[in-house]
């Protein structure tokens, strides 16, 4: 998410959904989540005039806007209005005038888009950014992930102040805004450096362009800024949009792979990373299972890939004819030697393929976030089937108006035909957008991660949140973390090793510097269990 919004200006619900706001006290509004009490990124009900959390904390005003159907919120952090029916921001004159509230009440002087001049036209919270600033390539020093921790601690470096602070891409000075006392204005009068970005909205200001701007240059230091402040990366988000060039792994993007000479020397090195780790996670995605036949997301032929080009995948293969890949076998024959030797190995994978069990991993060593197409679960009892058939494509038994699903998840039927021993119907275990991840599942993935030494990410673009926080983990803990993809990632800058290649060929580089066989796959060797 870079802050460059194009909001909706015709949304049909904000008139039905706004009730006037009339406050002069901040402190009014801004009171705290009402489920968990947080008192940062708060969002406030334009029906109901009630507080919650945004989705970077715990998603309470999501869950408000499901169970109420009111639709459109402000965000009591950068004055924005988001309508949940629409997907999107927006911007209407009823809009205006509760921003106009909320701003007068927030800031004792009226809210103005600059934060240096004085004249500068009310824009009502929507702001379209400079995207050719030809300041920025030279105003913006590398800052890294460790040191934006540290950076978004610190108060203002004149008075000390906490609130409404700004921090200089040249000089990582941080200095408070001209609602505080200016000093980051002052910083720039004296220092000339043009270029600061705020820690209230992440926004980016050029004092030499007077305007707010969007470069591919800003995106390192927004992100590192963004993890400091949400202890997340910044994810896809209906309704942004990014200058050319700008943002994350797209749909698409071109696939690299290193030259053999350098995969080769980077597999030893991951090796010997393995030889002195004692707790190793591996943290798989659809990247690992493409030589499997079956396709991946982002990559140039991916699902999505071709999705949104209008197209479909040629590939008609059915999971129940897919088999591990070297790469999986290699991860355990890897684990059986770790274990031998009283050191511990964990698999965390986003693939719903289910070819990790099927190579042979113990349930107890892997979390599934995303869900298993050959396994049923009860929710009655929490008893789980393994199938040896792709139990997902037998489900929505119970139709599109299912009444047990429907009190559980957003819109989808999870129903199978299949029955447990205590009576309770089975379900699939896919996880689709917008339903919880598996709690059991994702705890263990999040003490692993957290206790691991070395985090090894094989085939994932890690940009489906929260899955991709979990390595993020590892390196925030003092562990390595290894990155293996053909795609950029959004964790690259936190990588102790970067390798751009395909798994099988990695891993088979590296089980032959360990001197570890991969064994082959035994169809006959998979049990039910």
């Amino acid at each position: 998410m870079y802050h460059a919004v194009e909001p909706k200006t015709d949304c049909p619900h904000v008139n039905e959904n706004t009730q006037p706001l009339v406050t002069k006290n901040w402190k009014e509004v801004d009171t705290g989540c009402g489920e968990c009490g947080n008192m940062s990124e708060n969002w406030i009900c334009l029906q109901c005039h009630k507080v919650f959390c945004g989705r970077d904390v715990n998603g309470h005003m999501l869950e408000h806007s499901i169970k109420t159907k009111h639709q459109c919120c402000f965000s009591l952090a950068d004055l924005s209005c988001w309508c949940y029916s629409c997907e999107a921001y927006i911007v209407s004159t009823v809009v205006t005038r509760e921003y106009n509230t909320l701003s007068s009440s927030k800031f004792p002087i009226k809210q103005r888009q600059s934060p240096l001049n004085d004249s500068s036209e009310d824009k009502g919270g929507h702001v379209n950014p400079k995207l050719n600033c030809p300041h920025v390539n030279s105003s913006v020093s590398p800052l890294p992930i460790q040191r934006a921790v540290e950076l978004f601690k610190t108060p203002c470096l004149e008075c000390g102040d906490s609130s409404e602070n700004w921090i200089c891409l040249k000089c990582h000075g941080v200095y408070c805004a001209r609602y505080i006392q200016g000093h980051m204005i002052q910083h720039n009068t004296t220092t000339r450096h043009p270029c600061v970005l705020s820690y209230g909205d992440l926004n980016t200001w050029c004092y030499d362009c007077d305007s707010y701007i969007l470069s591919p240059a800003l995106k390192s230091a927004h992100e590192a800024i963004y993890l400091a402040k949400f202890e997340t990366l910044p994810s896809s988000n209906i309704g942004i949009i990014t200058a050319p060039g700008f943002g994350g792994p797209v749909l698409g993007e071109q696939e690299r792979e290193e030259d053999l000479p350098i995969l080769v020397k980077k597999a030893e090195e991951l090796a010997n990373l393995i030889r002195r780790s004692r707790h190793i996670v591996f943290f798989t995605g659809a990247g690992i299972s493409t030589s499997a036949k079956i396709p991946d997301f982002r990559g140039p032929q991916g699902v999505w890939t071709l999705q949104a080009k209008g197209e479909t995948s040629s590939c008609n293969l059915e999971l129940e004819q897919a088999s591990p890949t070297p790469c999986h076998m290699a991860i355990l024959s890897l684990m059986k030697h770790l274990e031998s030797n009283n050191r511990t190995c964990y698999v965390v994978s986003q693939n719903i393929d289910g070819l990790h069990r099927r190579s042979g991993i113990p349930a107890g060593n892997i979390s599934e976030l995303h869900g298993n197409s050959f396994i049923e679960i009860c929710w009655k009892c929490g008893k789980d089937y393994l199938r040896t058939y792709d139990a997902a494509l037998r489900s929505g038994k119970g139709g599109r108006n299912c009444e047990e699903c429907l009190a559980r998840v957003p819109c989808h039927c999870h129903c199978t035909s299949n029955t447990c021993s205590c009576g309770g119907v089975l379900k699939d275990s896919i996880i689709h957008f917008g339903e919880d991840l598996p709690r059991e599942a994702l705890n263990k993935a999040q003490v692993h991660c957290k206790a691991a030494d070395l985090c090894i990410v094989l085939g994932s673009s890690l940009v489906v949140a929260p899955a991709n926080q979990l390595p993020r983990d590892t390196a925030l803990n003092g562990g390595k973390l290894v990155i293996v993809n053909l795609q950029h990632t959004l964790l690259d800058g936190m990588a102790d090793l970067r390798i751009f290649g395909k798994t099988d060929q990695l891993m088979q580089l590296v089980m032959e510097y360990l001197k570890i066989p991969i064994p082959e796959f035994d169809p006959m060797s998979f049990t039910l269990s």
